[in-house]
């Protein structure tokens, strides 16, 4: 007699859902308490050594494994589900009350996360909130969204500050630079450490100059180019007044015209969601009353 094999298919497609099923539950964590990616590029953020972009690889091909590995077990199973359907058919579907109440409490579920019903918005909040903390030291808030991603020289004119006069403190600090036109990701990499501690040393020996004030007339355009990508979101009206040079007056009365109401310590993301979901650039636009 020929030895049965023990090797069961079944057996294999049930692992892989578990390990799909784990694996997106421990990602799926890890993601949720990540911070955001202008924070976490800036400053090598990783966890058991992976990086934000690692983490998030992972979670959507362990997605995909998991999917894929479910409809095998649903093909394996196939005939006894195919029998389930049928009986409930030839029963006219009547459905037990259990399948009602998951069916309406998936609804509501998925509705109230879309309308941000509460408690399905505390999450969504929990989120931001979890996310936004990581920038609370000034040093893990870059001067502008992938700030990393440019040369020294455009950092330079982006932030007020001279190319020469960077490379010279990089140097000075001990960090080697090959020029103004080097990227400041690679000079990270260059000298294995983040740009956030690059940054750290610019600041420490160089005075930035003072931002140049949004002048009357200034367009749209320049408003884009002076403050896209710097945390706009998270600064409040009070702030935003101070570092555009805009009276906090005259940019309360121009939300005023447009049917928006705030406070001075309100942040420029909540006032944003409250009039039509804009985006803060275009309320900053608003706010200093750029021209088209």
């Amino acid at each position: 007699m020929s030895r049965k094999s023990s090797f069961r298919p079944r057996g294999l497609v049930a692992f892989f859902v578990f390990g799909g099923f784990a694996a997106m539950t421990v990602t799926g964590l890890v993601l949720f308490i990540t911070p955001p990616g202008r924070v976490a590029y800036w400053t090598n953020w990783a966890l058991l050594g992976l990086e934000k972009a690692d983490w998030a690889a992972v979670h959507i091909v362990f997605s995909l494994l998991f999917v894929l590995a479910g409809l095998v077990h649903l093909l394996f199973n196939w005939k006894p589900f195919k029998h389930y359907l049928l009986s409930k058919l030839a029963g006219h579907l009547r459905l037990r009350a259990e399948g009602l109440i998951a069916a309406a409490a998936i609804g509501v579920i998925l509705v109230g996360t879309l309308i941000s019903w509460p408690p399905f918005s505390w999450i969504i909040n929990l989120n931001e909130t979890l996310k936004e903390s990581w920038a609370a030291a000034g040093w893990a808030e870059p001067p502008f969204g992938h700030a990393e991603a440019v040369s020294l020289k455009v950092l330079g004119m982006r932030t007020g500050l001279e190319p020469r006069a960077m490379q010279e403190a990089l140097r000075d600090a001990g960090y080697r630079v090959e020029g103004p036109g080097q990227k400041f990701q690679d000079i990270a990499v260059a000298n294995s450490v983040s740009p956030a501690l690059l940054w750290a040393a610019i600041t420490a020996r160089v005075q930035p100059a003072a931002p140049p004030p949004a002048t009357p007339g200034i367009t749209a355009e320049e408003v884009e180019l002076r403050y896209a990508g710097t945390g706009l979101g998270q600064k409040t009206l009070t702030e935003i007044a101070g570092s555009t040079g805009v009276p906090l007056d005259t940019m309360l009365a121009r939300m005023r015209d447009a049917g928006i109401t705030a406070n001075p310590d309100d942040k420029m993301k909540a006032v944003a969601q409250t009039h039509d979901d804009m985006a803060p650039i275009d309320l900053l636009k608003l706010m200093l009353g750029a021209t088209p």
